[in-house]
């Protein structure tokens, strides 16, 4: 069976393949909504997920290299706008 490979051709680790597949607010590229409720993804619920699933290193490492994507995926996205979008709140310990 082929590896899960993202966008970017880097290969995804077995534990982040778990936890995203668990997932139920996900981001549906290139618009960077949710699947599921249409809104700017990570959305609350999605958060909520990554926080209970990630510790904060791999939650914060998994959400970085997002972010660089969806930079690409968005031009009008500005630094400000996607570390606040993405990153930030990632930042958090624990649970929400």
């Amino acid at each position: 069976m082929a590896r899960p490979v993202p966008a970017a051709g880097r290969p995804v680790t077995a534990r982040v393949v778990a936890v995203v597949g668990r997932v139920g607010h996900v981001a549906w590229r290139p618009s960077w909504r949710c699947r599921a409720c249409r809104r700017p993804w990570p959305c609350e619920p999605a958060r909520a997920e990554l926080l209970a699933s990630f510790d904060r290193i791999g939650r914060c490492m998994y959400v970085a290299e997002l972010a660089a994507e969806a930079a690409r995926d968005l031009p009008g996205l500005t630094p400000e706008q996607t570390y606040a979008r993405f990153i930030a709140w990632a930042r958090r310990r624990g649970p929400a």
